[in-house]
């Protein structure tokens, strides 16, 4: 899909430009899990129909003072199972939503900037304190509502980032972050059908994920 090679492409990008920072740098594969039944107040509401998987690719460069500066693409999918299915949601994360059911559908294409600091590295831990801020595409259907379509959104994903060294120039990390999506324009259930503009989409989610980085 044109979204899926756009993304690819931005992480490309930023992975090349990482390499023009003295202070280190890197790129690589980030895999996140949506957790919904971590959501609470006063944070905005999560889309309890979906728990949906993120795939990154990403590239940075940090500068000698620690600023990171760099870029990411992004796809999640959420082809929800059955209730029955161990990966459906607990009742609790049910509430705004009557079924789980083997007819939803959520997709996202992201491409963006990552913005943050960086403490530590070399042979020791290194801790960063990030963002991700994109711009992009949900697909999201549901049959049990009458909601959903093709909406474009702006997601807004700050996160921590632990990672070890593994081997000279490869990193591996544990990521807690906060996704948040907000749709600007949407096009109803039918991407054809012009005369179903709406925007009424938004939900955020903790996330939990595994990075590999390759750099320094």
């Amino acid at each position: 899909m044109r979204y899926t090679k756009a993304s690819t492409i931005t992480a490309l990008l930023a992975l090349a430009l990482s390499c023009a920072y003295a202070g280190g740098g890197g790129g690589g594969f980030l895999i996140q899990r949506q957790m919904p039944s971590w959501n609470f107040s006063p944070l905005p509401d999560s889309d309890p129909s979906f728990q949906a998987w993120a795939f990154n690719g990403y590239g940075y460069g940090i500068t000698n003072d620690g600023t990171i500066i760099g870029g990411f693409g992004q796809f999640s999918m959420d082809l929800s199972m059955d209730s029955s299915s161990s990966d459906a949601l607990d009742d609790s994360d049910l509430s705004a939503s009557s079924s789980y059911d083997s007819s939803s559908v959520y997709m996202d294409f992201f491409g963006g900037l990552i913005l943050g600091e960086s403490f530590g590295g070399g042979d020791d831990p290194r801790i960063n304190l990030a963002c991700k801020l994109g711009v992009g595409w949900v697909v999201r259907e549901t049959d049990a509502s009458s909601e959903g379509g093709v909406y474009i959104c702006g997601l807004v994903d700050p996160y921590l980032e632990l990672s070890f060294p593994l081997a000279r120039f490869l990193r591996i990390s544990a990521v807690l972050g906060y996704q948040y999506v907000h749709a600007f324009a949407g096009m109803g259930t039918d991407i054809d059908d012009s005369n179903s503009l709406s925007s009424d989409y938004d939900a955020g989610t903790p996330t939990i994920g595994l990075a590999l980085t390759f750099g320094k």
